[in-house]
């Protein structure tokens, strides 16, 4: 029985529901989900059921996740464009970032809030599979191991998790490595890392290098000077800038639409291709933006309806 046979069996099976398991075969590389999960259980397990084996993100036949980052290719063209100023990431020294939150989760619904109360980060989780332990850069909140399941059925046993919550000390960024689950973050001010598959929801950012492969993506940003980044290979990315943000923008989306309100503007570049431009104040920050299949929205605060 294949990875996806499986997914699929636990689903008609009742163990899990639909949403969950279009999620999980999402994160495998499943390339068309609806066929997937309507194939006839005595039907034959051939590969259309996948993404190409020669394709970006292809899962192996042993069960091992996609590479977000390879994934993630996808929406990057193939050179930046002149415009662009090459700068310092600033995720590497936001204002006010003290201490990194490694988050390694393989499925949940994750919600972060900052706490000012707090030193250390606190923890809920259903059964309390999640632990936190000190790191150099701060901590390391990660689903216990479980060395002796598949990949499968970690990211199954994530799923029964359900919700984890959170709560981060001031000063704290975020260093994201979830496979798969929805993430909904408040007040945090640095985000790092990759998605896998999932919706990606982060509110009172200052800094952001983030890869996403599936999935829709709003982000709330006032940029600190530097360089910031966000790659997303399918779904839709909006983002909203802060009315006073310093920033040069440059947003490219492979296939798809992309709108923007003043002072940036948008044009096409191919026959599918559209490319986002523009600058608020001087520009001592640069925000990067990238969308394999999906849309683009870019606004300012000041413009947001």
């Amino acid at each position: 029985m294949t990875e996806a046979e499986r997914i699929r069996a636990l689903r008609d099976d009742g163990r899990i529901d639909d949403a969950q398991a279009r999620r999980l075969l999402n994160a495998l590389g499943v390339s068309d989900i609806d066929a997937e999960l309507s194939r006839d259980p005595a039907g034959s397990d051939v590969d259309a059921t996948r993404v190409g084996e020669a394709g970006h993100g292809a899962p192996s036949r042993t069960g091992a996740p996609p590479d977000a980052d390879a994934t993630a290719e996808a929406a990057e063209p193939a050179e930046p464009g002149a415009g662009t100023t090459a700068r310092p990431a600033a995720t590497d020294h936001t204002p006010g970032v003290r201490s990194w939150a490694r988050v390694e989760l393989f499925a949940c619904e994750l919600d972060v809030t900052v706490d000012a109360g707090l030193d250390a980060p606190v923890v809920d989780t259903k059964d309390g599979e999640v632990g936190v332990e000190a790191t150099e850069s701060g901590w390391r909140i990660a689903q216990r191991d479980r060395s002796e399941g598949s990949w499968l059925e970690r990211l199954i046993d994530g799923v029964h998790q359900g919700r984890v919550t959170l709560r981060l000390p001031e000063g704290t960024g975020v260093d994201l490595d979830v496979k798969a689950g929805d993430v909904d973050l408040d007040g945090v001010p640095a985000l790092r890392g990759r998605l896998m598959a999932g919706d990606l929801d982060a509110r009172g950012l200052r800094a952001v290098d983030v890869a996403v492969s599936a999935g829709d993506v709003d982000l709330s940003l006032d940029p600190s000077a530097g360089a910031h980044r966000v790659r997303l290979s399918v779904g839709d990315l909006s983002i909203r800038l802060h009315a006073h943000a310093d920033v040069e923008v440059e947003g490219h989306v492979s296939i798809g639409d992309a709108s923007a309100s003043a002072p940036f503007s948008t044009r096409r570049t191919g026959m599918v291709a559209q490319l986002v431009q523009g600058t608020m104040g001087q520009g001592s920050a640069t925000l990067r933006a990238d969308v394999g299949t999906g849309d683009l929205t870019v606004r300012s605060d000041g413009h947001a309806r």
